[in-house]
């Protein structure tokens, strides 16, 4: 793993660390980060045997860098 890679890695587990043992719903930009940068938790991984994102042992996250600002996300259908 590159060096970015693991720096990247450790401000994702500390905000995933930091947003608490709940159910989370996407766009939850709840937990901790470094200044400049925004983690915002994306979803659930796929389940094959239910056929939709509900493996709560899998999320996925986005990370922003720079000048963000945080929009409403639309309801997913």
């Amino acid at each position: 793993m590159r060096p970015d890679e693991v720096i990247v890695e450790e401000w994702i587990r500390e905000s995933y660390n930091s947003m608490g043992s709940r159910v989370l719903n996407p766009g939850n930009d709840s937990g901790l980060a470094p200044l400049g940068v925004m983690i915002i938790f994306d979803g659930y991984g796929h389940d094959e045997e239910t056929n939709i994102q509900d493996d709560l042992k899998r999320t996925t996250r986005n990370w922003f860098t720079g000048r963000c600002r945080k929009v409403d996300l639309l309801p997913l259908r």
